[in-house]
């Protein structure tokens, strides 16, 4: 390749990171605050202030989405910004990368601009992700765009880093991991000698190992790996909770599609893949598909939807699929170009304006989409924070179930467990001095003026429903300010 085809290589990927920034960057930052996001804000500013991962706040998913926060905290406050702004400016990177990192990939398994920025265009118009790229601080979007770098490695047969973002993917969602065995089950079977392929295996192991050495080292730095341990692994193999049927986690998957409005295209979106087996197959057989230049989709993408079948709660969970539906509309819609092109018998560039303007298309109404459905909600919850200073100034808090309240007061939350679901209410039972009304109890010790908590708890808290109960009674019921149920002291 000469220094000219690099330059143009750099310059469409600088291109494709633009205009996927713009396109999300319509969606507007000031998207409501919800749940999720907030729980891995509140972490990032929790670590900001110098409490370790896990630490600060409970949470059972890897350490990843909170330090990435901590990031856009720590440098809001270099530079004298607001952090819930400043982070999410940081995930409007993270997204963009995603969508560029989707490009590159494409072009690397079909060898064309023209697909690989259909491919793209695919990927900026999926509902779910890019209306919350600029307004959510969400660890699956940083996982998704870990795991796209780790199939476009695979697929250019750079073991080391395909085994280290692979990880970095799993260290944000650990359901992930999967993706660095498949990259170890392909180096160890790759066309080549014996020696070839062992080293090739162990430069993933090592590209894994690398990560994982750095994380444990620094939790166990900071007196923290043994909550490290417990919220990265303990808790998901001992204590989540996972009570669906198979048959309820299907129609789960495909209700949630279609609320996100993506049903349609994701249905032919995952046609597309089963087209892609069988093409793959015709090309290479079944015994050489493992050394086919599209093995790194085609040993990975059974992976999560066996997971999917175990465990699948809401749309986040569906972002792992977006990088293979994105690639398989792509193909299907440059297939569909060509065709066109082909019965009108264009050349030139009458020709190449066909097989571009899909993703012209696509560009244009996903702006347009996110633009017209801004969210706003930030701003009716920062106007609520403001109004709880007005009342308690800056009393100290203990807010359980209501993650957003520490993050918009951006004050330190007394109850380390911030949300209580799946498993929780057990493991406090199990690891807290005097179980679960012990902890409560420690609340109580570290005497906080002001409670704020999720009152449909009871109905979640099964055995321990009547000590939750027991123990708001010693709070008393304040006037609740927008829908945070508020409670002080007696």
């Amino acid at each position: 390749m000469t220094d000219r085809e690099k330059l143009r290589g750099w310059l469409a990927l600088a291109t494709v990171f633009l205009l996927s920034a713009f396109v999300y960057w319509m969606g507007g930052s000031e998207g409501r605050l919800n749940h999720d996001d907030a729980i891995f804000l509140y972490g990032g500013q929790s670590i900001a202030r110098g409490t370790p991962v896990y630490v600060g706040v409970f949470d059972h998913k890897g350490p990843l989405g909170q330090m990435v926060c901590a990031v856009g905290v720590t440098l809001a406050d270099m530079l004298g910004r607001d952090g819930i702004a400043t982070t999410r400016w940081l995930f409007l990177g993270i997204a963009s990368a995603t969508a560029t990192g989707v490009f590159a990939l494409s072009r690397r398994l079909f060898g064309s601009n023209i697909q690989a920025l259909v491919t793209a265009a695919c990927f900026v118009s999926f509902w779910g992700f890019g209306a919350h790229a600029f307004s959510g601080t969400r660890p699956k979007m940083l996982m998704t765009m870990f795991e796209v770098f780790a199939l476009l490695f695979l697929a250019r047969r750079n073991w080391f880093l395909t085994g280290f973002t692979g990880t970095l993917a799993a260290f944000t969602w650990q359901p992930t991991g999967l993706f660095v065995i498949a990259a170890f089950a392909i180096a160890a079977l790759r066309e080549g000698s014996n020696r070839d392929r062992f080293r090739a295996a162990r430069r993933v192991a090592l590209g894994g190992l690398v990560p994982t050495v750095v994380l444990l080292s620094h939790a166990a730095m900071n007196g923290a790996l043994g909550e490290f341990l417990d919220g990265c692994f303990v808790f998901n193999l001992a204590y989540l909770e996972n009570p669906s049927s198979l048959r309820r986690q299907i129609a789960s998957m495909m209700t949630i599609l279609v609320y996100n409005g993506m049903g349609i295209p994701t249905l032919f979106g995952l046609l597309g893949i089963g087209m892609l087996y069988a093409w793959r197959i015709r090309e290479s057989g079944w015994r050489r598909l493992v050394r086919d230049p599209f093995a790194c989709l085609l040993f990975t993408f059974p992976l999560p939807v066996a997971w999917s079948l175990l465990d699948f709660q809401q749309y986040p969970d569906f972002f792992v699929f977006l990088p293979y539906v994105a690639l398989s509309l792509g193909w299907l819609l440059s297939c569909g170009a060509r065709g066109v092109a082909d019965a009108l018998e264009l050349s030139g560039r009458r020709r190449k304006l066909l097989l571009v303007a899909p993703a012209l298309v696509l560009a244009v109404f996903s702006a347009a989409t996110y633009r017209f459905a801004r969210n706003r909600g930030l701003i009716e919850q920062r106007a609520q924070a403001r109004h709880f200073e007005r009342v308690y100034g800056d009393a100290t808090i203990a807010a359980i179930g209501v993650p957003e309240a520490p993050v918009l007061l951006d004050r330190e939350n007394i109850a380390r467990y911030s949300f209580i679901m799946r498993g929780i209410r057990d493991y406090i039972q199990a690891k807290e001095s005097g179980g679960f009304a012990g902890w409560l109890r420690a609340i109580d010790a570290a005497r906080p003026d002001v409670v704020i908590v999720d009152e449909t708890y009871p109905e979640r808290l099964g055995t321990f429903a009547g000590d939750w109960k027991s123990w708001l009674e010693r709070y008393e019921r304040a006037e609740p300010i927008g829908d945070w149920s508020i409670f002080v002291k007696r």
